[in-house]
This record gives C-alpha cells, structure tokens and sequence, in this order.
C-alpha cells in the first residue's frame, strides 16, 4: 500500500516521504499515530524522499509524522 509521511521536525519546515507498506503496518501506523501515549516511542519506516528515488530506513518519533494513504 503506498503512503505518504508527513514529517514535522523539532526544527524547520515540515517534509514528505513516500513509502510502499504492507496494509497491516500501514493499519498499526495509523493507530500508533492516534495514540498519544506512543507520541515518543520511535518507528523505521522504509521510505524515499522522492516518490521514485532510492528507499531508505528512516527513524520517526511517531508524535511527529501524519499517515495518508495514496490510492
């Protein structure tokens, strides 16, 4: 399932990434967003900061990303 990550750092303007997820972990991602006692806890996410670039491992504290599904 593709999905975007918009990412709020402590510092600076917001980004995006991209990333291809397994329905279950975008599910579990969604959740974990909503909850605030998981705010600090961190998550890799495979991701691209280009929608066709190169996939890394990027490290999230989830209280700073939003999940959206790209149909």
């Amino acid at each position: 399932m593709k999905i975007e990550i918009e990412f709020r750092p402590a510092n600076g303007p917001a980004q995006t990434l991209y990333a291809d997820l397994p329905p279950r972990d975008v599910e579990q991602l969604e959740a974990d967003t909503t909850n605030p006692d998981r705010a600090d806890d961190v998550v890799y996410i495979p991701s691209r900061v280009k929608k066709d670039g190169p996939t890394n491992e990027w490290m999230f504290r989830i209280g700073r990303i939003k999940i959206h599904r790209v149909s």
